[in-house]
């Protein structure tokens, strides 16, 4: 198998992973089986081990748009890795890389803003080591 198509089916198996982490997190309303990223947000955010009550509709509201947006946002990237990736199409090549740039800073900037180092050592860095790769690989290609 070249670098292409090992990349493409990469992509396609971490957009599918994506996708099956957001709607479970959407019916479970956590970011992981474990618990550890709310925990640590939590201690981010109100240096307490648990959520006060009062926040836990906030959050749950929150976390459900967050979930539907990723779901919403697997499918988009899987199509446009299937559609145009796969044809080699050059648009599909830039705004997978647009897409993942704007993701990496914003959540980023998003955290830093609000206090929460511990999604950027455990979601965003995830998804650099993730996404960034096979980016990098495909781009001789476009």
């Amino acid at each position: 198998m070249n670098t292409f198509k090992f990349s493409l089916l990469y992509l396609k198996l971490v957009t599918l992973l994506i996708f099956v982490f957001s709607f479970i997190g959407f019916f479970t309303v956590s970011f992981d089986p474990f618990g550890y990223l709310e925990q640590q947000l939590i201690l981010n955010l109100y240096g307490t081990p648990t959520f006060p009550a009062e926040a836990i509709p906030a959050f749950t509201f929150a976390f459900s748009l967050f979930c539907l947006a990723s779901i919403l946002l697997a499918v988009f990237q899987y199509a446009i890795i299937h559609y145009g990736l796969e044809k080699k199409q050059k648009w599909a090549y830039y705004t997978m890389c647009l897409g993942t740039l704007i993701w990496i800073g914003g959540a980023t900037l998003i955290s830093l803003i609000l206090g929460t180092p511990s999604y950027i050592r455990y979601s965003v860095l995830t998804m650099i080591i993730l996404l960034v790769p096979p980016l990098v690989l495909l781009k001789k290609y476009f």
